[in-house]
């Protein structure tokens, strides 16, 4: 999949795709103290790591399973009411 990570800021960072288009989010939440991946409101995945999240944002847009690890969880839909 063609396409790249860049930090928006030092909690957020974008997978976007060549045209500068955002595609899917990891995303730190402090009250959580974790990372979370996030496809719009159609996939989220957390809590976990950094590099857990986008490996779980990156599978989910190439279309791939992502085998979740104890205390991680995935789900569609929007994940920001839960956290």
């Amino acid at each position: 999949m063609a396409g790249g990570w860049v930090a928006a800021n030092e909690i957020t960072h974008k997978f976007i795709n060549s045209g500068g288009t955002a595609l899917g989010y990891a995303m730190y939440v402090e009250r959580q103290k974790a990372w979370f991946g996030r496809v719009g409101k159609e996939m989220s995945f957390g809590p976990t790591s950094l590099s857990r999240s986008r490996q779980a944002v990156e599978a989910f847009l190439g279309g791939q399973v992502f085998e979740k690890r104890e205390g991680e969880r995935s789900w569609r839909g929007d994940c920001m009411h839960l956290i």
